[in-house]
């Protein structure tokens, strides 16, 4: 499906204030909000989901609360028609729940009589996940009251799931470098030169730094050269090494997540 011209523009600024955030989060409240106006839902939530221990390690949501416990999701769980599919197939794109049952089918499942039903008696969700290390899920979930969503909305969150998914690794790359850059003094290199410099540490590159972090090399290049000078040293060999004396953790990030 194509896009109206003001479905793009609104996720340009979607995408242009999500790309200014720079705290802990990766999808703090105000950007959840910005994306239910962008969706038209009732309600957004993300959940970062340890499945082998069943502990949710993260959890936003803005809009009505789900009132059902955490002990009814997971003994429920094995009946979400969504759930099911990408257990089945690895898929982890935009789908809706009566994608794969009838309203009908669905009030028959104890899923919908324990889980969902509570606080969405419609069924109206849709839901797409982002790539996660086995054995854990980030997951995006909207909900409506009055009508189901349709393929502009599921359009909408193919297209924004890429940039959703590079907007999580800056974030863990942000909490990464505020732990593993003590080798400089305190308070010597701001938050941005350090996730720079522990990105050339990883041996990556000013463009790919870019992209990573949402800026433009140029900016990349100033960094660089404001860290040579507090650091003094001359080369990105020289300044990554005390980053990797410091023992820089491996990024958790993986594509290899089912569902």
């Amino acid at each position: 499906m194509r896009l109206s011209r003001s479905d793009l523009e609104g996720v340009l600024d979607f995408l242009r204030e999500a790309g200014e955030l720079d705290g802990a989060e990766p999808f703090p409240s105000e950007l959840l909000g910005s994306l239910v106006s962008l969706v038209r839902c009732r309600s957004a939530s993300y959940a970062e989901i340890d499945r082998v221990h069943r502990v949710t390690t993260m959890y936003a949501e803005v809009g009505p609360e789900e009132g059902a416990t955490d002990e009814v999701y997971w003994a429920t769980l094995h009946e979400h028609p969504i759930r099911r599919h990408r257990t089945l197939t690895g898929e982890l794109g935009a789908f809706k729940i009566y994608d794969f049952v009838s309203p009908r089918q669905l009030r028959r499942t104890q899923f919908y009589a324990d889980f969902l039903g509570p606080w969405n008696p419609s069924g109206f969700l849709m839901s797409f996940c982002l790539p996660a290390p086995v054995g854990f899920t980030r997951t995006f979930n909207f909900d409506r009251s009055d009508v189901d969503f349709d393929e502009r909305e599921r359009t909408l969150c193919n297209l924004l799931q890429p940039h959703l998914l590079q907007l999580c690794r800056t974030t863990e790359a942000r909490r990464r470098a505020r732990a593993t850059v003590p080798a400089a003094p305190d308070g010597l290199l701001t938050e941005r030169e350090a996730e720079v410099l522990l990105h050339v540490a990883e041996g990556m590159r000013n463009r790919e730094i870019a992209e990573a972090l949402w800026i433009a090399p140029g900016t990349v290049r100033k960094h660089l050269d404001n860290i040579y000078a507090k650091l003094g040293v001359h080369s990105r060999a020289a300044a990554a090494a005390g980053v990797q004396r410091a023992g820089s953790p491996s990024a958790p990030d993986s594509s290899s997540s089912r569902f």
